[in-house]
């Protein structure tokens, strides 16, 4: 099924994932930690599994329970990464006119988010970007990326359909 963006909670904040990117989307019962460091998770081949909580600078992260997983992909290329969000609310058509630029953010977010759409009634949505940069340029950024990775999945043959 085509569709613009899924949307998902993390926390307090609404994110548009672009569906071009969605490989696939999971209920998992509990999320554990990783006995692997990232460098040796990395090495394994294995798919990153990343606390969207924790990328986004929230405490505490992902609490124990049931949460979704967003397999990440780019385009035409395997599962390259996975993401725990707390939920997600449904499919949305999106409009480029409808996206406004970020406000003054900090420069993480920039890296993350490239616009947001304001919904009266409700609180806004950030954009994903498709080709995300992983914010890593400082100790702290590094810190929290480290943070933020929970696990590693077996590698996956799974592709997006050209």
């Amino acid at each position: 099924m085509e569709f613009d963006y899924l949307k998902v909670r993390c926390g307090p904040y609404h994110v548009l994932v672009p569906g071009a990117n969605v490989a696939r989307i999971e209920q998992v019962p509990n999320m554990g930690q990783s006995h692997l460091s990232l460098r040796r998770a990395r090495q394994k081949g294995g798919i990153l599994i990343i606390d969207g909580r924790t990328l986004l600078g929230l405490n505490p992260p992902v609490a124990a329970g049931s949460h979704v997983v967003v397999h990440w992909s780019l385009f035409g290329e395997p599962v390259g990464a996975a993401l725990v969000v707390d939920g997600v609310d449904g499919l949305r058509s999106g409009y480029e006119a409808e996206f406004l630029p970020l406000p003054r953010v900090p420069w993480e977010f920039s890296l993350l988010f490239d616009g947001l759409i304001h919904t009266p009634g409700s609180p806004f949505m950030l954009r994903l970007r498709k080709n995300i940069v992983p914010p890593l340029e400082t100790p702290a950024d590094r810190r929290r990326f480290c943070r933020s990775f929970i696990g590693v999945d077996a590698p996956s043959d799974i592709t997006r359909a050209a």
